[in-house]
């Protein structure tokens, strides 16, 4: 683990450009809660927004701070590919460590080698809540 104290959120998702119900899923983690979110673009009583919240098991938040390479992180470019160019949707991950907010986009079920296991834990817990999955 390379990284610094301060840990103090962590924010993965996916996107599509081109769609109208429930479209962007956002999984948001803390060190005590979880907050999963499916919304749609254009609102429609037939699809309601989806939204989930959970303690966050405490293994889990350990895995996540084992995973995170702070200094390989914050050097990533904040997109990398062209995600969602095609309408093939987008992802993404945000870490926050002590005030200091980095995010990384990048084509959906992409590979990005500097923190692809990372991003493999999140995907797990991002399908783990999803009602939709």
């Amino acid at each position: 683990m390379n990284n610094p104290n301060g840990l103090s959120m962590i924010r993965t998702g996916t996107y599509l450009g081109e769609c109208f119900i429930h479209c962007n899923e956002t999984l948001t983690i803390t060190p005590d809660k979880t907050f999963y979110t499916l919304t749609s673009t254009v609102k429609d009583p037939q699809y309601p927004d989806i939204k989930v919240e959970r303690e966050t098991a405490r293994k889990d938040w350990g895995e996540l701070q084992w995973l995170i390479n702070w200094d390989k992180f914050r050097m990533l470019p904040s997109s990398i590919g062209q995600p969602d160019s095609s309408d093939q949707g987008g992802e993404w991950v945000e870490i926050t460590i002590g005030g200091e907010v980095k995010r990384v986009d990048f084509e959906m079920n992409a590979s990005v080698p500097e923190i692809d296991a990372l991003i493999q834990k999140l995907r797990e817990m991002r399908n783990s809540i999803s009602p939709s999955k």
